[in-house]
């Protein structure tokens, strides 16, 4: 079974209540559960996380492209996730400054898992020139 936005929604707003509570009383343990709670929320949304992957595999083949164009662009979208999770995080801990190198270092990662895909593109832009 699938949940859908109002149901996630709803799972982000009574864990933001618990850890409102739970800064209150214990502020060491805010963090343990805000992780929580976004495990709990990637588990419920797996399947979607599949559909996508299926989606840019099928994409790939029917480009007649090399599946290693879809692998990268797999890997560049997981890598933006995790880094706008973990610059969300420590942003909401203060670390403003950490949060921004993780931002710069997710950019730069991109860009270099992006090139194979750029050169692909000036090749065949410049073949088509010719």
């Amino acid at each position: 079974m699938r949940l859908e936005i109002i149901e996630i929604s709803g799972l982000a707003i009574l864990g933001v209540a618990v850890i409102l509570q739970i800064k209150k009383h214990a502020p060491e343990f805010t963090l343990p559960v805000q992780l929580a709670v976004i495990c709990i929320a990637f588990a419920f949304t797996a399947g979607y996380f599949t559909d996508v992957i299926r989606a840019v595999i099928e994409l790939s083949e029917f480009g007649n492209s090399s599946v290693k164009y879809a692998g990268i662009l797999l890997k560049a979208s997981g890598v933006t996730i995790a880094g706008n999770l973990a610059c969300d995080i420590c942003k909401d801990s203060g670390e403003t400054a950490l949060a921004g190198i993780i931002d710069l270092i997710v950019k730069v990662i991109v860009i270099s898992l992006s090139l194979p895909i750029i050169k692909l593109l000036l090749h065949m832009s410049f073949g088509l020139m010719k």
